[in-house]
């Protein structure tokens, strides 16, 4: 197994108290392997990610318990030093809001190079720069050699996230974390992106983490899919199991609020389908369910404690004591 989280858990300590962010999550990529994350804003999805390169910052972050492992090493006993030689390198990270991401005073180009000396000192001015256009050429960016000198405001939406893309993969990690990776993007670049990182993944055996909101690029590019609430997991399995055969109802609501082309016949003035409620404050999380306020088929029983995780066969596990 490539990389391995074992009952990962994250808070942050502020002044209005202890935000527990993940709670025991247990999560495993094989190599060559795509999982998708997915779950509402605040789900834990992203901080459970940021934990596997160190990117929590301590204070107010706290990892109070869990394993990472990566290739059989621990990462959570390595120092920054150690880190920062596997940042990038070993592991990948293509960050949320590319034009944010970038830096702005320096073009494409720099930021590439910038990851290559850092982990290639060996390579010439001449050799960085080739290895740079090849990435950008690599993730579809046409002309390379004119837009390595270019900076990101010069650059469409689409071809930010194929430079965020080129300086997370220029380096020929094992493992990419894309960390909402087609956010704000129109539907055909979404494509193109997604066909990007599904083709690398094909020709290097690369692991993926896919996080996102959106079950439609999961059910089209993931292998494995985790379904995450107020930070825990709440449902995983193969990506065709869950969607075909849902447990939890979470996960059921998500998959009932995808529109579907055919409802363009709609009635008028018949409203989507919708998860009522909202997530609970993750200061203050219930004793059991976090999921109860909003479940249709809660039980008394849900408060006593978090649901074991109980196995539904073909490798598909949900949390919940009144599974259908």
């Amino acid at each position: 197994m490539r990389l391995q989280i074992k009952d990962l858990w994250v808070e942050f300590h502020t002044f209005d108290g202890v935000v527990k962010a993940v709670n025991g999550v247990t999560l495993d990529v094989a190599e060559g392997e795509i999982l998708g994350i997915v779950g509402e804003s605040g789900s834990g999805k992203s901080v459970a990610t940021h934990a596997i390169l160190g990117l929590v910052p301590m204070p107010p972050g706290k990892i109070s318990k869990g394993e990472i492992l990566f290739e059989g090493e621990n990462l959570l006993t390595k120092s920054e030093e150690e880190l920062n030689k596997i940042r990038g390198r070993s592991i990948g990270m293509i960050f949320q809001e590319p034009m944010t991401s970038l830096n702005p005073v320096f073009t494409i180009g720099d930021q590439i190079v910038e990851a290559l000396k850092i982990h290639f000192p060996h390579l010439n001015k001449l050799e960085a720069k080739q290895r740079a256009v090849d990435a950008l050429k690599q993730v579809g960016i046409p002309s390379p050699e004119s837009r390595f000198d270019c900076y990101p405001h010069e650059l469409s939406g689409g071809m930010r996230q194929r430079a965020m893309i080129a300086i997370s993969l220029v380096c020929d990690p094992k493992l990419l974390i894309a960390d909402e990776p087609t956010t704000a993007l129109d539907v055909t670049i979404q494509a193109q992106i997604l066909d990007i990182i599904n083709d690398l993944r094909e020709k290097r055996k690369l692991s993926v983490i896919l996080i996102t909101h959106d079950l439609a690029i999961i059910s089209e590019t993931a292998d494995k899919v985790a379904v995450m609430y107020a930070g825990r997991v709440v449902e995983s399995g193969p990506v065709e199991e869950i969607f075909s055969n849902p447990k939890h109802p979470y996960t059921k609501g998500l998959l009932k609020c995808i529109p579907h082309v055919d409802e363009q016949s709609r009635p008028k003035g018949e409203r989507l389908n919708t998860i009522e409620g909202t997530v609970p404050d993750l200061r203050s999380l219930p004793p059991g369910c976090a999921f109860y306020n909003r479940c249709s088929r809660k039980i008394d029983s849900c408060l006593d404690k978090v649901p074991y995780f109980i196995n539904c066969g073909a490798e598909h596990f949900v949390s919940c004591i009144n599974v259908e």
